[in-house]
């Protein structure tokens, strides 16, 4: 529309120069085109046509390049009993990879670094660690200066110097419970709930300790200027409380629905989540379609850049698939996994996390569960095509 509206002002003003050079008037200043602005439109959900799509799953690649980093074959874990560890999470800064893991014999917890570029491995930070560790699951070493955490309490958020051992509060808010941290470009991202809070993100520049609350959402894990998904904020219809819409700076959407999650927005293309029901909502701005499908089948389902990715079981395990909603078909992305989410953007491809659970073998006279699932935590690079 911006292009339109700049077009027809440039042809306005070469018709204007035109006829006043004829006439000896004086050709006017340039026009500032940044004034000019695109509005926001609006959609109803009933704009869209609406059509029930099939969900058919594929043993075939979607035309997505991938790599895939298996965590627990790096060089840092050679000669290590794979049941006597557990990776905790991941986060990633530039081209690296960081990741946390817990010891149950020697008692440690660890940091490690891999090198998406050189394809090397390191340990990083290591302490004495036992199971009342506050941080051994959720802890971020920032710059790989400051282990981020928050205590037990779920209150305050924690900084620990790895040189000093020295521990400062950094972030705390009464009334609030932290349940989640996230770190992207340079920011750590608070995920709380609490009185008169059903839901929010805050967001803490480590290095000056100021926190901004988000006014907006968005994908965390697509924080780039190569990202397709946008901000999008989500309010109540007017004259109907009940149901909601998705704002953005280019559109609004009526949806018509509620209880909803989102699972992403792009310029073109908002998908949703229906939480009665494992149903998901894709409408698409270009084409002006609305496709339903449903996805009982199938456990999970997250999206990023506008593509939608599906945990589905298939021949007694559960597979990730690429899913096309406007075709209705699904296509192979990663095997045999019990669990995969999109975990972060390393460089400038989002990565997806699946993570296989394998319980222990136990004794048919056993009368308690003597040991843990085994973990084994692959990243897969989403490369092209995503």
């Amino acid at each position: 529309m911006k292009k339109i509206l700049l077009l027809l002002l440039a042809a306005a003003m070469l018709t204007s120069c035109s006829s006043k050079k004829s006439s000896g008037v004086s050709e006017p200043p340039p026009v500032d085109d940044t004034a000019v602005e695109s509005p926001i439109i609006e959609y109803n959900a009933s704009d869209f046509k609406k059509l029930e799509m099939p969900s058919e799953f594929l043993e075939k690649s979607a035309g997505i390049e991938t790599e895939k980093i298996e965590l627990n074959k790096l060089d840092v874990f050679k000669g290590v009993d794979i049941k006597d560890y557990r990776i905790n999470r991941t986060w990633y800064e530039g081209d690296n990879v960081y990741f946390s893991a817990d010891f149950s014999k020697s008692k440690k917890f660890k940091v490690y670094r891999y090198s998406y570029l050189t394809k090397e491995s390191s340990e990083i930070y290591s302490e004495d660690s036992d199971e009342n560790n506050p941080y051994a699951y959720q802890a971020i070493l920032v710059d790989e200066k400051q282990l981020i955490y928050f205590d037990s309490e779920r209150t305050y958020v924690k900084a620990k110097d790895i040189t000093t051992g020295k521990v400062r509060d950094v972030y705390h808010l009464p009334d609030v419970n932290i349940y989640n941290l996230g770190y992207v470009n340079g920011h750590v991202y608070i995920y709380e709930a609490g009185k008169n809070i059903e839901y929010r993100i805050a967001r803490l520049d480590i290095n000056t300790g100021k926190t901004e609350v988000m006014d907006k959402n968005y994908n965390l894990y697509s924080d780039k200027s190569t990202s397709k998904s946008i901000a999008w904020t989500m309010e109540p219809t007017a004259g109907d409380d009940k149901r909601f819409d998705i704002v953005t700076d280019y559109y609004r959407l009526h949806t018509g629905l509620s209880n909803f999650e989102v699972l992403d927005v792009t310029e073109d293309t908002v998908i949703l989540q229906w939480t009665i029901s494992n149903k998901i909502f894709t409408f698409n701005m270009n084409k002006m379609e609305e496709y339903w499908t449903d996805f009982s089948s199938s456990s999970s389902a997250f999206a990023v850049n506008g593509k939608l990715f599906i945990n589905h079981a298939s021949d007694n395990e559960y597979n990730v698939y690429c899913f096309i909603p406007e075709i209705g078909k699904g296509f192979d992305i990663e095997d045999n996994v019990s669990y995969a989410y999109i975990d972060g953007v390393l460089g400038e491809y989002p990565v997806l996390k699946s993570e296989l659970f394998i319980s222990p073998e136990i004794p048919e006279d056993a009368t308690y569960i003597v040991d843990n699932p085994t973990i084994y935590v692959n990243l897969i690079v989403l490369k092209k095509g995503v």
